[in-house]
């Protein structure tokens, strides 16, 4: 695992091949905090997750990730504090980027989006309500082998950090994720 100024990538082995990670360095933060539907109407924004299941095949995600008409590079238009994809391969194992800016004016996500072949994948653009727009807040989040996001607000965080007890020490940001 590295981290490389606002710019992460993990690759992390699953059984055989392995390759590391490319590492690019980027400061450039863009912020979004409502926007109106075609009408003009407010349109209450969160966070936007694409998860994908193939079963033991890898595929692309390109279509959804970048092509599609409402494709996640088109939603960050909305969605532009942030964006995280984590995708398992059969063969090269877990591949994890995240990066605090607008996806869609991303050379690394749109290199990502057009070459990723995965079996699991999980995309998420953050639409900060909690926690400032770094790095750290960035989602998807990997803790103990397991891939995490979410959209929406976690309500009443005291009684969830004191459930959560002494693992607490394993989350990292100021997010209420």
């Amino acid at each position: 695992d590295d981290e490389i100024g606002d710019v992460e990538v993990v690759r992390k082995c699953v059984g055989g091949d392995c390759r590391a990670g490319a590492r690019v360095r980027s400061s450039v933060l863009s912020t979004v905090t409502a926007y109106l539907d075609p009408n003009g109407a407010s349109v209450a924004t969160m966070c936007r997750l694409f998860a994908l299941h193939a079963g033991p095949h890898d595929v692309p995600a390109e279509f959804w990730l970048l092509s599609a008409p409402d494709s996640f590079a088109a939603q960050s238009e909305r969605n532009a504090e942030g964006f995280g994809i984590a995708a398992l391969s059969t063969r090269d194992g877990l591949l994890l980027v995240r990066n605090p800016v607008k996806a869609g004016d991303d050379a690394m996500y749109r290199q990502v989006s057009q070459r990723v072949r995965a079996s699991q994948l999980l995309a998420h653009l953050r639409y900060a309500s909690t926690g400032a727009v770094s790095l750290p807040n960035t989602h998807p989040f990997v803790i103990d082998n397991r891939i995490f996001a979410h959209n929406g607000v976690v309500g009443d965080l005291p009684e969830l950090e004191r459930r959560i007890g002494p693992s607490m020490a394993m989350v990292g940001g100021d997010t209420d994720s």
